[in-house]
Formats: structure tokens, C-alpha cells, sequence
């Protein structure tokens, strides 16, 4: 994992190195504004987001054969991803003693990866989940926006 630094903000989770070849993958963009929880005090400026995402759940499902009119192609399989975001948030209170103060989140999120059409139900599935790029923001005293690009790869063993 690498860390960066981008407008003053600490950035540590980001995932160095993505699969070189994949082949069942979905990239996934996750944006929402968090609060701070009651008992912390007040935002003056961010200073480190720490993140991490763990995959909670995977199932495969049956679906149809056939392609959208917008060119979507289903294969008759598909991989359901459930997981979680998890996100620590450093910030400096507001208030002359400047302490820093640090608040967790963790963020369900659900998506589906279409499996190719050589899957079999005898197939098993692995998949991993890479953090492409985060980027918070102060919006007020109590609240941050956080924009988060996850690379969700999904390899098959027969």
C-alpha cells in the first residue's frame, strides 16, 4: 500500500499495484458525505485518511443470456460483491487546542461482476478488492465529502 499526500491531506491504503491482466472486474466508484459522530468535536482541517475495503459476501447467480441495447452483455452468470469500505478520518479540532482527532466509518457497498460464459457452478470465485483513489474534503465543521475508486477483480479456479 502506498501513501500520497494531496492538498495537505494524508492519503495511506492506496493499493500500488493492480492486477495485470484481469479478466472478471468491476470498478466502482463510491462518493458520500459522512458526519462526525456526536461526541467528537468540531473540523478545522483534515489531515490523513486512512482506508481499506474488505469483501463481506460473494454469490453467483443464473442470469439470462442476452445483450442491451446499450451493449450491456450478460453471460448467464453473475458474481454479487458485497463489501465494505472502511475509512479513518485525522483531522485537527476546532478549537485553540488543535488537538488531532481521528473518526471511523465503515461503508457497506453492494455491486455484481458479470462472470464469463465458460463459468460453472462448480466453479469456485475469489475476489479482491483495490483501492485506485481516494480524495476527501472539509465541507463544513461536522461533515466531509470522500470520493473512493475501487477495482473489485474477480479470478476463477476450476
Amino acid at each position: 500500500m502506498k501513501s500520497i499526500v494531496k492538498d495537505f491531506i494524508e492519503y495511506t491504503g492506496i493499493s500500488e499495484d493492480l492486477p495485470i491482466h484481469p479478466h472478471s472486474f468491476k470498478s466502482l466508484n463510491l462518493q458520500e458525505t459522512l458526519t462526525m459522530p456526536s461526541n467528537k468535536p468540531n473540523i478545522k482541517e483534515l489531515v490523513k485518511v486512512m482506508i481499506d475495503t474488505n469483501i463481506v459476501e460473494t454469490r453467483v447467480i443464473k442470469t439470462p443470456k442476452a445483450t442491451s441495447l446499450e451493449g450491456n452483455i450478460l453471460t448467464g452468470w453473475n458474481l454479487i460483491v458485497e463489501g465494505k469500505l472502511k475509512l479513518k478520518i485525522g483531522y485537527i479540532e476546532d478549537s485553540d487546542k488543535e488537538e488531532i482527532h481521528f473518526s471511523n466509518f465503515s461503508l457497506p457497498f453492494s455491486t455484481n461482476i458479470v462472470l464469463p460464459e465458460y463459468f460453472k457452478a462448480s466453479n469456485s470465485v475469489n475476489v479482491d478488492g483495490y483501492i485506485e483513489s481516494v480524495s476527501a474534503k472539509r465541507l463544513n465543521k461536522r461533515e466531509v465529502f470522500h470520493n473512493t475508486i475501487i477495482f473489485l477483480n474477480a479470478v476463477i479456479y476450476r
